[in-house]
């Protein structure tokens, strides 16, 4: 899987369709939207760190795990989350389709970059972004 400036590879649609319409043949409940954003949140709140598997599309899932009810703090990059949200042909963002986008960005970041990394080459230019959401971190560290 070949990203350019990490945005969502063609096709991601059809893949989504795909895996919504063979979780639907499996289980009724949760919905499909439901289930994949508990993953996103799961795997979130496995370590402090957790939200850095998913890149520059954290900003974008942390917006959609608050507006699903989730609770995180409201720090959030609004231009990385408006970059980095997948939208419909109406312009309006697609959470569905911008988690499948942020599953595929963390196969990505699984396979070729070592755990923790934080700095990404959005533009292919050099010069890197820090992801930094202390506020998540701090918030999941468990006391000793």
């Amino acid at each position: 899987m070949k990203f350019v400036n990490y945005l969502p590879q063609p096709g991601i649609a059809d893949r989504l369709e795909a895996y919504r319409t063979e979780y639907r043949q499996r289980y009724t409940e949760p919905s499909h939207s439901q289930f994949i954003t508990a993953l996103v949140d799961r795997d979130v709140r496995k370590e402090p760190g957790g939200y850095l598997r998913f890149g520059p599309y954290w900003w974008a899932l942390k917006s959609i795990l608050i507006d699903r009810g989730y609770l995180y703090g409201p720090e959030v990059d609004g231009l990385l989350a408006s970059a980095y949200s997948v939208r419909k042909l109406s312009g309006q963002i697609d959470g569905d389709l911008t988690i499948a986008a942020a599953f595929e960005f963390r196969a990505l970041y699984d396979a070729t970059m070592f755990a923790g990394t934080r700095e990404f080459d959005l533009f292919g230019a050099g010069e890197f972004y820090v992801l930094d959401d202390s506020e998540t971190e701090n918030s999941l560290i468990q006391p000793i």
